[in-house]
């Protein structure tokens, strides 16, 4: 998945749930226009995006560990 996919993955199931980007951030305590520039750029950390996707009630997938270069979200 790369950072466009992983964004728009996120947004779409954020939609579904009914949660807004502004929750999310709330959440993890971050500022939202920051959080969301970074989840884009593909500079968010691992654990953020674990974070984000336990509070979506999602798993997060590394396909490649070795590299870490593959997210896969389910």
């Amino acid at each position: 998945m790369n950072n466009s996919e992983t964004f728009d993955a996120l947004k779409s199931e954020m939609k579904k749930q009914g949660i807004t980007q502004q929750e999310v951030s709330k959440h993890l305590n971050a500022e939202n226009n920051h959080l969301w520039k970074t989840i884009k750029r593909g500079t968010v950390r691992i654990e953020t995006l674990e974070t984000i996707c336990e509070f979506l009630s999602l798993e997060l997938y590394l396909v490649n560990p070795e590299e870490e270069t593959e997210i896969k979200l389910i």
